[in-house]
């Protein structure tokens, strides 16, 4: 591996601009060069040495230059972000914690997978991106204390189960469709909320429609002023999505479609009605 090739790396990441770093930051790449997979084997990164072991410095990169694989994290670890510039990737912390993982962002088509472990999101706000016609796998739960995730990008975000953890974090849902394999999105532990920011922003449920709809004004809260509504999917799982705006009026004329009376509305940002 050409070590050199760090400098054009950040310099060609940074510029995309989708994560805030100090003046102490830095993306650091993977080239997994020493052939054993592991996360703190500075040998398997660009620079010779791992990611920072905290929250608030170092990013991840794992990048388009490097056959893409598993990489094994040991429990406890921290870093500030996490970033796949393709696909293929899975992080496996052994079943164990990964604490206070701030950024995410996967890219590419297809699958990414977080693997066996807790994302503790204990004291950083989350800002997950996941881009359009990819898809991120968080499996083996989601653990959230009184802290929010806000999660962007037109792709795909997989949970395996219902996010655990105590106090009243948001799951907040931008251009994004979320599916959780569990009849609510929070434990009954967990006095957490989902809250829907853009109209295109979709919650996949493993319920019925009855209970997904009892949800709606309390653990599942409309953002965007436009209301939220409840679809069968395939007898399993159920779709809550935003009602479309009315307005809109279709005519076929001579083989042509026009769009006649569409008013855009601006979405607010005040706290919901419902005190939350």
């Amino acid at each position: 591996m050409n070590r050199t090739r760090i400098a054009a790396a950040v310099v060609s990441t940074a510029a995309l601009g989708l994560f805030t770093l100090s003046s102490h930051a830095a993306l650091v790449v993977w080239d997994g060069s020493e052939g054993n997979g592991l996360w703190t084997d500075g040998a398997n990164w660009v620079g010779g040495s791992p990611p920072s072991n905290d929250d608030f410095r170092d990013t991840a990169v794992f990048d388009a230059t490097t056959t893409p694989g598993t990489v094994t994290v040991p429990n406890g670890r921290k870093v500030n972000g996490i970033r796949f510039e393709t696909v293929g990737w899975t992080i496996d912390v052994n079943g164990s914690d990964f604490d206070d993982l701030h950024n995410i962002f996967s890219t590419g088509a297809g699958v990414n997978r977080l693997d066996r472990f807790e994302l503790r999101n204990n004291s950083n706000t989350g800002n997950w991106v996941i881009e359009s016609g990819n898809t991120l796998e968080l499996f083996n739960s989601y653990y959230a204390r009184n802290r929010n995730a806000s999660v962007s990008g037109g792709g795909l975000l997989l949970i395996d189960r219902a996010i655990d953890g105590f106090s009243s974090p948001q799951l907040r849902l931008n251009d994004i469709t979320v599916r959780i394999d569990a009849s609510t999105a929070f434990s009954s532990n967990n006095d957490g909320f989902v809250r829907f920011d853009h109209e295109s922003a979709v919650l996949e449920l493993k319920t019925t429609v009855a209970n997904a709809q009892n949800q709606i004004d309390d653990e599942i809260i409309d953002n965007t002023g436009l209301g939220l509504q409840v679809t069968d999917i395939d007898g399993e799982f159920v779709r809550i999505s935003v009602v479309p705006e009315p307005g809109s009026l279709i005519l076929a004329s001579a083989g042509a479609l026009f769009l006649i009376g569409r008013q855009r509305r601006s979405y607010s940002s005040r706290p919901s009605t419902s005190g939350r």
